[in-house]
């Protein structure tokens, strides 16, 4: 291919990417921060697990979230599966233009392993099918009898994925890969898991039958499942720009650092944004701190340099930015997804109904405040302020303090 369209190509993609992993992943934090969000309270209709109210954009919405479904759904179900399916799809022709068009240059080392094109594309596309039929195999095994279990068999998945990739590739096709790998887990548990469970129940319903509790249970697990991996994913995607942990010859240690604090940092940043007090969280900050020492300590090759602080602000600034500006994405789609019929109470401007990881949402926008409110509003703020935080903390490590070479 032409390098002049090889590089345009690949711009449009990587945007294309950007694009509709921060709506896919933004929407998966709000439900997920949602659903830890809910509140039990005297007088919800039957089947109500639980309400939320939230402040964004002007407008005051009330959530409703039904576990199984309610006793009659409207037609215009709002479904959220083409986020999931663009970013793969996006990421993996992107693979194909960066890597496999190329792989000489960027896939293939000999010093790692003696490849051809054809057998290092093979090997790739092999792995990541392979990389999903076991961790499928793991959640059907696990999922219900020893979720714990299941999670530490998963960490060792990736870090066996890892250090096979390590052997095989180069550097940085290596670290790309698992985060491929991963991203592809995540992708599939959507189109494979979670909105055919869905449909099962809503086809269910509509034949007036009761649905199979285990489906939404399933699809609530495997969406969990995402929103662990969702930072370790992202981590890996911008891992090629540091050759501290692509060249690294135990990358596949520094991967598994990567997973552990990513976990953390997403149980923290989660249940923070749903109002937990410190004392309950914080024992996830010692963990994050560990795995960044061992980390450090093993990049370690002279004067100290802002290499993982580069890192560290760039991570924090993806994810916040994925969580400020999907949630934007989502609430923009909302409205123009509002119906308004002559049910609903005075002052909703209109309702939606929304279907998300194993549960079915109502929503409903008060254009001016109800009359009355409850105390555990939801602010969508903080996403925003680390945005600005951790992108003006980028500016100052990487531009800043070499202003003079860069």
């Amino acid at each position: 291919m032409d390098p002049f369209i090889a590089e345009w190509l690949n711009l449009a993609l990587r945007w294309g990417h950007m694009i509709a992993g921060i709506a896919w992943i933004g929407t998966s934090f709000y439900f997920v921060a949602l659903d830890f969000s809910l509140k039990k309270r005297d007088g919800l209709p039957p089947g109500v697990s639980g309400e939320a109210w939230e402040v964004h954009g002007g407008g005051f919405y009330n959530v409703q979230k039904y576990l199984s479904a309610p006793s009659k759904l409207p037609e215009n179900l709002i479904w959220f599966k083409w986020e999931a399916y663009l970013t793969w799809v996006t990421g993996f022709l992107l693979l194909i233009v960066q890597y496999y068009l190329d792989a000489s240059a960027f896939l293939i080392d000999p010093a790692v392993m003696a490849l051809t094109p054809f057998s290092a594309i093979a090997i790739s596309a092999a792995s990541i099918v392979a990389g999903w039929i076991a961790y499928d195999a793991l959640c059907r095994a696990f999922a219900v009898s020893n979720p714990a279990l299941l999670a530490a068999l998963v960490f060792l998945l990736i870090l066996v994925a890892a250090f096979g990739y390590s052997e095989i590739f180069s550097g940085r096709g290596a670290l790309i890969h698992v985060g491929v790998l991963v991203g592809t887990i995540m992708a599939a548990n959507v189109f494979m898991v979670i909105i055919p469970n869905q449909r099962k129940i809503t086809a269910a319903l509509i034949r007036g039958e009761a649905p199979d509790p285990s489906l939404g249970a399933t699809g609530k697990q495997r969406s969990l499942h995402n929103t662990y991996l969702t930072l370790p994913v992202l981590a890996m995607m911008i891992s090629n720009h540091f050759a501290m942990i692509t060249d690294h010859p135990h990358a596949w240690i520094l991967v598994g650092l990567i997973v552990v604090a990513g976990a953390a940092a997403r149980h923290f940043l989660v249940r923070h944004e749903v109002g937990d007090p410190m004392s309950k969280i914080a024992w996830t900050l010692p963990i994050i701190a560990i795995a960044f020492a061992i980390a450090y300590a093993m990049t370690w090759t002279g004067p100290i340099n802002e290499d993982w602080l580069n890192f560290i602000f760039r991570w924090g600034h993806v994810v916040a930015g994925i969580s400020w500006i999907g949630t934007s994405f989502y609430f923009v789609a909302l409205d123009f997804s509002l119906r308004k019929h002559g049910r609903l109470p005075a002052g909703v401007a209109g309702e939606a109904w929304e279907v998300h990881g194993g549960g079915f949402y109502n929503v409903q926008k008060y254009v001016t405040a109800p009359s009355s409110l409850p105390k555990d509003l939801i602010w969508f703020k903080w996403e925003a302020y680390l945005t600005w935080v951790t992108g003006f903390l980028l500016l100052i490590v990487l531009y800043y303090a070499n202003a003079s070479t860069i």
